[in-house]
C-alpha cells in the first residue's frame, strides 16, 4: 500500500508539472516571434538564427538527458529542465540584445525544451514493472495534460499581454515554470528505479533502420504541424475575413479536441499495436491540410480542427509508445528521439514555409503539408514493428 501511494504521488506530481510547464510554453509561445521582431527589432536572418539555435540546443539537451536517464533513473535532468524554463523566460523579460537572446535561446530555453520528454521517460520507467497498458495510459495522461495547457494557455497569455505587455507574459511563464520546479522538488516520492543487476542490451530489438524510418516519419509529421500553423492565422484573418479571436479559437478548439481523442485511447487502449492508428493519424492530417487548401470560410477551418485533433491525438500520443516499442528498455533515448523529431520539424518548417509562400502563396504551404503526411504514412508502413 505504501509503495502504491508513493507511486501515485509521484505520477500526480508529473501530471502537475506537465500542466505547469505546458502553460509556461503556451502562455508565451504565441508572442515570442512578435517580441523578437517588434520589440527586439530582429531581421529575418537574426530571427532565424535565434529560432535555429533554440531547436539545436533542445536536441542536444534532450539527447544528453535521455542517455542520463537510461543509465540511471533520476529526476535531476527534469529538475534542470524546469529550472531552465523558469530562468529562460525570466531572462527574456529583461533583454532585447541579440547576443543575449542567442544565449538565452541556446541555453535555458533549450534546456527547458527537454522537460516534456523527460516526464514521459520517467513515467515509462516508473511503470515499466506494470502492464504495457498501464505505462501507455500514464503517457497518455501526460500528453493530454500538455494539450490541456495549450487549450487554456494562449487565452491567459492574451489577457496578460493586454495588461502588462511582453514582459508580463514572459514573467508569467517564468512563474509557472518555477512552480513546476518547486512541485517536483518538494514531492517526497521518487520514480521506482530499475532493480539492481537488471540490465538490458542497448541494441534495439528491431534494429537501426526501423528506428530511422520511424524518426523520419515523425519528423515529417512535426514539420507539417509547425509549417501548417504559420500561414493559418494569415489565411484566417486576411483571406477568409476572420478575426484574431478566430485564430485563438481554432488553436484552443484543436487542443480541447485532442484531449477527447487521447482520453478515448486512455479509456480504451489499443489491442493491435500503435502502427495502424498512427497510419490513420497521418491520413487524417493529410485530409486536414487538403481541407484548409479548399476552405472558403472561417467555419470550414474550425470544422477542420476535428481532423487536426484526431491526427495530433493519435500520432503525438502513440508515436512516443511506437518509438519505445522499437527501443525496449531505453525509455530516455526513445522520449528524446520523439522530442528531437519535433525540434527538427520546427527548424524545417521555419525554413520551408517562407520559401513556399514567397514563390507560390500561402495555400501552397497547406498542399506541401499534405504531401509530407502522405510521405510519412508510407514510411510508417515500411517500419517492421514488433509488439513490445
Amino acid at each position: 500500500m505504501t509503495r502504491d501511494a508513493d507511486s501515485s504521488a509521484f505520477f500526480i506530481a508529473l501530471v502537475v508539472v506537465d500542466v505547469l510547464v505546458g502553460l509556461a510554453d503556451a502562455i508565451s509561445g504565441p508572442y515570442i516571434v512578435l517580441f523578437l521582431v517588434d520589440r527586439a527589432a530582429l531581421s529575418p536572418l537574426s530571427l532565424s538564427a535565434v529560432l535555429t539555435v533554440r531547436a539545436l540546443g533542445g536536441i542536444a539537451f534532450a539527447t544528453v538527458f535521455g542517455a542520463w536517464l537510461d543509465k540511471r533513473t533520476s529526476v535531476r535532468p527534469l529538475l534542470l529542465a524546469l529550472a531552465g524554463t523558469s530562468a529562460g523566460y525570466a531572462f527574456l523579460a529583461s533583454t532585447t540584445n541579440f547576443a543575449g537572446l542567442l544565449f538565452i535561446a541556446a541555453g535555458p530555453i533549450a534546456l527547458g525544451a527537454a522537460a516534456f520528454s523527460q516526464s514521459i521517460a520517467l513515467a515509462k520507467r516508473h511503470f515499466e514493472r506494470e502492464s504495457l497498458y498501464t505505462a501507455n495510459r500514464a503517457i497518455g495522461v501526460l500528453r493530454a495534460s500538455w494539450s490541456l495547457a495549450w487549450a487554456i494557455g494562449p487565452a491567459i497569455g492574451a489577457l496578460v499581454a493586454n495588461q502588462f505587455g511582453f514582459r508580463g507574459v514572459f514573467l508569467t511563464s517564468a512563474a509557472s515554470g518555477a512552480i513546476a520546479l518547486l512541485t517536483l522538488a518538494l514531492v517526497r516520492a521518487r520514480p521506482i528505479a530499475r532493480a539492481a543487476g537488471q540490465s538490458h542490451p542497448a541494441k534495439p530489438a528491431n534494429g537501426g533502420p526501423a528506428i530511422a524510418l520511424a524518426f523520419a516519419a515523425l519528423a515529417l509529421f512535426h514539420t507539417a504541424m509547425f509549417m501548417g500553423s504559420i500561414p493559418l492565422p494569415i489565411v484566417l484573418t486576411r483571406t477568409l475575413g476572420g478575426t484574431e479571436t478566430d485564430v485563438g479559437l481554432a488553436f484552443s478548439l484543436c487542443a480541447a479536441l485532442e484531449i477527447v481523442v487521447m482520453g478515448a485511447l486512455i479509456w480504451r487502449p489499443l489491442k493491435r499495436g500503435e502502427r495502424p492508428a498512427i497510419v490513420v493519424g497521418f491520413a487524417a492530417f493529410a485530409a486536414y491540410f487538403v481541407a484548409l487548401a479548399l476552405a472558403r470560410s472561417v467555419s470550414a477551418v474550425l470544422w477542420a480542427q476535428i481532423l487536426r485533433a484526431i491526427a495530433i491525438g493519435l500520432v503525438a500520443y502513440l508515436g512516443i509508445s511506437f518509438l519505445q516499442s522499437l527501443m525496449p528498455h531505453r525509455a530516455g533515448a526513445a522520449a528524446a528521439l520523439f522530442s528531437n523529431a519535433g525540434q527538427v520539424g520546427s527548424v524545417t518548417a521555419a525554413l520551408g514555409a517562407g520559401a513556399l509562400a514567397q514563390e507560390f502563396g500561402w495555400t501552397s504551404v497547406f498542399v506541401a503539408c499534405a504531401v509530407l503526411n502522405v510521405a510519412g504514412l508510407v514510411l510508417v508502413r515500411l517500419v517492421e514493428a514488433k509488439p513490445n
